[in-house]
């Protein structure tokens, strides 16, 4: 196997402890493929679960048996969603969200955000629009932010990288260079933020001119059964976004970024513009 931790990141885990070491839920993440990588959870996480399901479904038997086995017929419909209930939470408090700890903790903080917004009122609610293409723009490739009354400039990127299974280590080293020149150019000033979506690849049937042969058809067809049977068919959609304080640092960034992606830090790179950037915008800040 090739070593390439030298082009890698996080060389350790900084989770030192080993009952916070994430592990993977092979009986379920394998099957989802790409999305099994979410479902993760520690020992700590595991062993909370199973003591909070466990004190949970003595506490149903408990209350049953003192109602009497005869209540349990009028009361059959409480009873699950009880139990349906216990297993959301034993599903919470065992996952482990990979970028923010603790999933308990992590949906208690989303509700508390959700109750605190309709106690304060739809009245007094504030709508979060802090984008707008920069004025005079033509190309709508510069959008604007204004965030707690600070000013932000960001230049959206779809990528391709370099980094598979087929890479070979050459070309590891080139990207390695090219990201580590672009790291130590970006300065303190400018921010690039990287985010990966996975999402469903859609197989459509490749266009056939109209006096195409049977044999052409028949080898579209095969082509096409062969890639939508895929199990798992799943694309990796990257978005790099550079974000500066300033119009003329963006513009002085945004070339040293385009620089390195043209030294072979990634294989391909496209601008997002116009109704392409509203739509990356949308789905990752929804």
């Amino acid at each position: 196997m090739r070593n390439i931790e030298k082009y890698s990141g996080n060389r350790t885990n900084l989770r030192s402890k080993s009952y916070n070491q994430i592990h993977r839920i092979g009986g379920v993440s394998y099957v989802l493929g790409a999305l099994g990588d979410f479902l993760v959870t520690t020992w700590i996480n595991a062993i909370m679960a199973i003591l909070i399901f466990a004190v949970g479904i003595f506490f149903i038997f408990f209350c049953v048996k003192n109602a009497g086995i005869a209540i349990i017929a009028q009361n059959v419909m409480p009873i699950i969603l009880m139990v349906i209930g216990l297993l959301l939470v034993t599903i919470n408090v065992v996952m482990t969200n990979p970028v923010q700890g603790a999933q308990i903790i992590v949906s208690t903080k989303f509700l508390k955000n959700k109750f605190h917004k309709i106690g304060y009122g739809s009245k007094n609610r504030k709508v979060f629009k802090p984008f707008r293409f920069l004025e005079g723009d033509e190309s709508n490739a510069i959008v604007e932010a204004s965030i707690n009354n600070k000013h932000y400039y960001m230049m959206a990127y779809t990528v391709r990288g370099t980094v598979s299974p087929v890479t070979f280590d050459s070309d590891l080293e080139i990207s390695a260079n090219a990201d580590a020149g672009l790291l130590k150019n970006i300065e303190r000033d400018s921010l690039i933020v990287t985010t990966i979506n996975v999402e469903k690849t859609e197989v459509r049937k490749r266009p056939l001119p109209k006096n195409a042969t049977p044999a052409m058809i028949n080898k579209r067809n095969m082509q096409y059964n062969l890639t939508s049977n895929i199990p798992n068919n799943q694309q990796l959609k990257i978005t790099l976004i550079i974000v500066s304080p300033t119009l003329e640092l963006l513009r002085e960034r945004n070339n040293q970024l385009v620089s390195a992606f043209n030294r072979g830090m990634v294989i391909g790179y496209n601008l997002l513009t116009d109704k392409e950037t509203k739509k990356r915008f949308n789905s990752i800040f929804g």
